[in-house]
């Protein structure tokens, strides 16, 4: 699906309701603990690759072996608008290289005015989980703070790799006060991502739909696990939203609406041989007035799943449970 489908999406999966923390419809499956989650059909997908269990505790996730050695990786990227996939000009791209944003990055790029969009970003990590933001420069007023966790680069070919860095517009991220009339709290933040089983490597292109998971639900919790009001996933059908969706589509996508500045989970759950499961979760930042992309991978506690290029003959093992 493409981005500016996925946005639209989000846009108007806003204006269902539910961003304030209280809800204007009567859906409440996303909210609930292990057990009464409303969950009525088979989470479709292969869940093969580890045992879930009923909470996060008791779920054995998964560690995957034969990871090689992080190296360095010079990124030819591109700064791209997230709803057009056009370049953008006049943005700073940051990253840090233990995937914790704090207040000073290990390494800055910018875009002047090369209307392209390139930007090189040499020796980032190769096969370690870092984290981005994409800002524009002081006094554009054109485009809002994007973030990204868990981005993992391949070692590439010939000591680089390729990559894109998202941009979202004002003009975007303004679409869902003014046209669909709902109040986004400035203080707060969005989460938004695509829910995976076993079988999807993080390298595959965003418009394949290998791996998607229909029929789970995703609720926000804190690191200790106790659910977030108002953290309730909304969700898609063929890449629209539809208030009356119960759960995720086809098209796995979801979205959780003003969420305090913090770390907080995501947790996926599903129905799985007439058992409610935890079948993923990942840890996501929100940052005031952003939106921070993250997805959920199965089997993984923390959405830190690496690609194949990053694995030298490992693959995915049991871990004890956390």
């Amino acid at each position: 699906m493409s981005r500016i489908v996925l946005l639209a999406s989000l846009t108007s999966l806003a204006a269902c309701g539910g961003t304030d923390g209280t809800s204007t419809d009567t859906d409440t499956s996303g909210g609930g603990g292990g057990s009464g989650l409303g969950l009525t059909a088979e989470a479709t997908g292969d869940f093969s690759c580890f045992a879930p269990g009923a909470d996060f505790a008791s779920t054995t996730w998964l560690t995957q072996t034969g990871v090689q050695p992080a190296g360095t990786v010079d990124v030819d990227g591109v700064v791209q608008d997230f709803q057009t996939d056009e370049p953008r000009a006049r943005r700073n791209v940051a990253l840090w290289f233990d995937d914790v944003v704090d207040t000073t990055p290990d390494t800055t790029a910018s875009v002047g005015t090369d209307q392209s969009g390139a930007v090189s970003v040499p020796g980032v990590p190769s096969c370690q989980p870092v984290a981005y933001r994409v800002q524009e420069e002081t006094g554009l007023g054109e485009a809002k703070i994007t973030y990204k966790a868990h981005q993992i680069y391949d070692p590439g070919t010939g000591g680089s790799t390729a990559g894109e860095f998202i941009s979202v517009s004002n003009d975007t991220y303004a679409l869902i006060p003014t046209i669909f009339g709902v109040d986004l709290d400035p203080a707060k933040g969005v989460i938004a991502g695509t829910a995976y089983d076993c079988t999807r490597d993080p390298s595959q292109s965003g418009d394949d739909d290998a791996g998607k998971v229909e029929n789970v639900v995703v609720r926000v919790t804190d690191l200790q696990g106790q659910p977030l009001a108002g953290g309730q996933g909304r969700y898609f059908v063929q890449s629209f939203p539809d208030k009356n969706q119960p759960d995720t589509s086809a098209d796995g996508l979801w979205g959780v609406f003003n969420l305090p500045e913090g770390d907080w989970r995501v947790e996926m759950w599903g129905l799985v041989g007439g058992e409610e499961q935890l079948l993923g979760a990942t840890v996501a930042r929100v940052y005031p007035d952003s939106i921070n992309i993250a997805n959920i991978f199965a089997g993984y506690g923390d959405g830190v799943k690496y690609p194949a290029g990053c694995l030298g003959g490992g693959g995915d093992t049991a871990d004890s449970a956390e």
